[in-house]
């Protein structure tokens, strides 16, 4: 039976370990990450390596979370082992993991294998999207405060006697995906979106990759909740903050410094938004979201924000133009991202209206492409980011493959749960039942949707935020906003 413990994770990772890598080495970085030197344990890299020896006491004290938490063994993580583990080899690491894992009876299927809520040993075992330093140092940790190698020896010999332990695991057919942010290679322009109030403004709740032929990719945020209610006040003041980074162009955001008066970009930036705002109140909101969400979760930086697109000459039905380079199965792939955004109060009605847009995108591609050509030129970019552009545009001279086409969407939705009966305390554990609930049928409409539309050929991600009533709220988040602008 495969069991987890230290043994295991220095055998995985030594199948794993780019040429040149020795089982030293790979100890030597396990104990870096906790803040230990290698050379000053006690042990020896084989006695560990093959169960003999325990996780020494000070490695099992250090790794306690009280006493390391996971943001700073994560830093260790991608410092210290990733450079010692093949790129290729990172899905098999987490898949090997799950097999460990399903294996292990020892292990209680409500355990938490690492830092706490969503590392439940049940839904590692079932989840098929994961961060991969996160994943592999928080289940590295639990192997060293919770498990003795020296009752795993004969486990362990399953994995360090077969040689192609990983590679069969590889190869075993189960599809998972590691989060883009891992994938993210250069890009060629800046974010113009960074800030780190997100995380007070919206909780990430849910997260899943469709089995579609290209990833679907699906997450559910919330906002903050108070006496049985959505409070979107921090998600308000955090679009307030943020406000110039939507509305204003590249070249603006790139060189304040030559504007008349610097000190003006944010009441220039309201006053655009309110002029949009009293053309298109009921789509402002769901735009600006769009926006948030592919600058902060995803990463990928804007080209145009719609606001921008409706500034420039032709009819372009996106509703934000942004780009990402990222590896897929090992491959450099360009994407151009095409935002469609809803804010509706039925859930069906908000998927149908994205994919409506996105085939009329799609219908227009070309021409969606020749306003972007075109606005490439103009004043929206600075020189730097117009011959970025246009480089990223190029097909790649290794490939020839020019950048995909992809599609991004923003769905705002009321939720629909009855508070009656229930504290404050119940109705938060409700909203996430009920999002989960809200997202598992919404995958398998939008599966159907992608299958139904023939739109397989390309990558979605799909952004979820409940509201209270999404018709009425949509308005009245965009008059707040612009109130200060009377």
């Amino acid at each position: 039976m495969l069991r987890l413990c230290l043994a295991t994770m220095i055998n995985l990772i030594f199948q794993a370990k780019v040429s040149g890598t020795t089982v030293e080495k790979i100890c030597d970085a396990i104990f870096s990450v906790y803040g230990l030197n290698f050379q000053d344990c006690g042990s020896t890299k084989d006695h560990l390596k093959n169960g003999h020896d325990d996780a020494t006491r000070d490695l099992k004290n250090a790794a306690n979370p009280i006493n390391t938490p996971l943001k700073v063994t994560k830093a260790n993580f991608i410092k210290y082992i990733c450079p010692l583990i093949r790129p290729e080899y990172q899905e098999a690491l987490i898949k090997s993991i799950q097999e460990i894992l399903r294996a292990d009876e020892t292990i209680d299927d409500e355990a938490i294998v690492g830092y706490g809520k969503g590392y439940e040993k049940r839904s590692l075992i079932n989840k098929n999207t994961f961060c991969f330093s996160e994943t592999m140092v928080s289940v590295l940790t639990y192997a060293i405060v919770n498990k003795r190698s020296t009752d795993c020896q004969d486990a362990v010999k399953l994995i360090s006697k077969n040689k192609n332990f990983l590679n069969e695991v590889k190869n075993n057919g189960r599809k998972i995906y590691l989060e883009e942010k891992a994938l993210l290679l250069g890009l060629p322009i800046k974010a113009t979106l960074h800030d780190p109030d997100f995380d007070k403004a919206f909780i990430k709740r849910h997260e899943e990759v469709l089995d579609t032929t290209n990833p679907t990719r699906v997450s559910v945020f919330t906002v903050g909740m108070g006496n049985k209610q959505f409070k979107f006040k921090n998600a308000t003041e955090f679009i307030m903050d943020n406000l110039s980074s939507y509305v204003m162009s590249r070249e603006v955001l790139n060189h304040p410094e030559k504007q008349k008066n610097p000190a003006r970009l944010g009441i220039d930036a309201l006053r655009k938004l309110t002029k949009e705002a009293n053309l298109r109140k009921d789509e402002a909101l769901g735009d600006i979201f769009l926006y948030i969400f592919l600058e902060q979760v995803l990463g990928a930086p804007k080209i145009m924000s719609k606001l921008e697109l409706n500034s420039v000459p032709g009819e372009s039905h996106t509703d934000g133009m942004h780009l990402m380079q990222l590896k897929k199965e090992g491959l450099p792939f360009k994407q151009i991202i095409f935002g469609a955004a809803k804010i509706v109060n039925s859930l069906n009605d908000a998927i149908n209206s994205v994919f409506d847009k996105v085939v009329r995108i799609e219908n227009q591609s070309d021409d969606e492409l020749q306003i972007l050509d075109y606005s490439i030129g103009s004043r929206l970019f600075s020189q730097e980011d117009s011959e970025a552009i246009r480089e990223f545009l190029i097909p790649q001279k290794q490939t020839g493959l020019e950048p995909e086409r992809a599609y991004a969407c923003f769905i705002g939705y009321t939720l629909q749960l009855d508070p009656s009966g229930m504290s404050n305390a119940q109705y938060i554990e409700k909203v996430v039942e009920q999002t989960k609930s809200d997202m598992n049928m919404a995958v398998k409409f939008i599966k159907e949707r992608i299958i139904k539309l023939d739109l397989s050929d390309y990558d979605f991600y799909f952004y979820f935020v409940p509201f209270n009533n999404a018709n009425d709220e949509r308005i009245s988040i965009i008059n707040e906003i612009t109130a200060s602008d009377n």
